[in-house]
């Protein structure tokens, strides 16, 4: 029986070392499967879609640049207003010194809208290149008081003054007096 004993024994004894042997094998090749995962993920770029991180590699980075800086300069428009607008009283006229620059490259139309409010002030007309408005009257009389305003600026096409095709936008101050 002692025997039988040993028998039973020792294929349990000898399935230890391949046990031990197998987990060995699963363990390394667990690392590996991490090692590959952690470089892969090392190397590749995060993106967003068609968006991928990094630079655009280019042969001649001065003439891109060059080229860059001429498109944002065609499409460049200067705005200019008075932000400080004041009036004797409610019904004069509103010093609003606005200008379309004659080196903008397209027509502009200006809103001055209330910002507590959303009530429209003033609405020029269309002003073209190199043309400017000095004073105007506001679409509806106000209390003395001050009066905080945006300006906003529609650049208009150039071919077609109905459509909008960005707008700028400046903080404003309205002042009335009496």
């Amino acid at each position: 029986m002692d025997e039988k004993k040993i028998r039973e024994d020792q294929p349990q004894e000898e399935t230890k070392p391949k046990k031990r042997k197998k987990l060995r094998y699963i363990i390394i090749g667990v690392i590996i499967l991490l090692l590959l995962l952690l470089i892969h993920c090392c190397t590749q770029k995060e993106s967003y879609g068609d968006v991928l991180l990094g630079e655009i590699e280019w042969d001649e980075p001065a003439n891109l640049q060059d080229q860059v800086d001429a498109a944002v300069e065609a499409g460049m428009t200067n705005v200019f207003m008075n932000t400080n607008i004041y009036l004797e009283d409610g019904d004069s006229e509103a010093n609003l010194l606005i200008q379309n620059a004659e080196t903008n490259p397209a027509p502009i139309q200006v809103d001055l809208i209330r910002d507590d409010t959303g009530e429209t002030l003033y609405e020029s007309e269309v002003i073209p290149v190199g043309y400017k408005i000095e004073e105007g009257k506001l679409l509806q009389d106000l209390d003395p008081g001050e009066y905080d305003c945006t300006a906003v600026f529609s650049i208009l096409n150039p071919d077609n003054e109905s459509e909008v095709v960005n707008q700028v936008k400046l903080n404003a101050t309205v002042t009335v007096k009496n």
